[in-house]
């Protein structure tokens, strides 16, 4: 559902979506606007999925390609066996916004930001999971909580003061990576934490 709304003189596009179990693929790029997304990926059933042979159960593509984009994503899933939720963002331009929850065992997700004054807020729950985020600009900033075991971690903020905060519980990882390149960068981790 694509809506358009009027505000100020500016047309902004909005996308509020729904969808249970499903593959979402979404592409912005609008000259001179403003793209806001809310996206909901739930699932409680998997054994519906698998019947027709997918590989994932909640997947969604999402590219934003202007600036002060805001991008909302929750996936949930419960009583899995199979692989969870796949989050691939790509946000071009500045002061671009994402904020993410996923819930459930085997999740992923990719979120790249390229621009300045950009901001990633996210909440990972379950175990095995494989996180990648970039950003490249300046006075960009990471805000997560990861709570889980066996999870594959690669942070990299190539910029000036950029800002990383992580806290959780993430035990047993089997890979953490975090690069930061740049003058008047930050870094805080607070592991054992709810």
């Amino acid at each position: 559902m694509l809506k358009k709304i009027k505000t100020k003189n500016i047309n902004i596009p909005f996308v509020l979506l729904l969808l249970i179990s499903s593959q979402f693929i979404f592409g912005q790029q609008n000259d001179n606007r403003t793209e806001k997304v809310f996206l909901q990926q739930i699932e409680s059933d998997p054994s519906l999925l698998l019947q027709d042979n997918l590989d994932f159960i909640n997947k969604a593509q999402i590219q934003q390609m202007v600036s002060s984009n805001t991008a909302s994503i929750n996936q949930t899933l419960t009583g899995a066996t199979v692989s969870g939720n796949i989050i691939e963002l790509i946000q071009n331009g500045n002061i671009n916004e994402v904020t993410l929850t996923q819930t459930g065992n085997g999740n992923m997700y990719s979120i790249t930001q390229a621009g300045n004054g950009n901001m990633l807020e996210a909440s990972v729950i379950g175990d095995n999971n494989s996180l990648t985020i970039d950003q490249f600009g300046n006075d960009n900033m990471i805000n997560q909580n990861l709570l889980g075991n066996d999870m594959k971690f690669i942070l990299s903020q190539i910029g000036n003061n950029n800002e990383v905060i992580q806290t959780g519980n993430n035990q047993q990882s089997q890979q953490y990576q975090v690069i930061q390149n740049g003058n008047g960068m930050k870094l805080i981790i607070i592991n054992g934490t709810h």
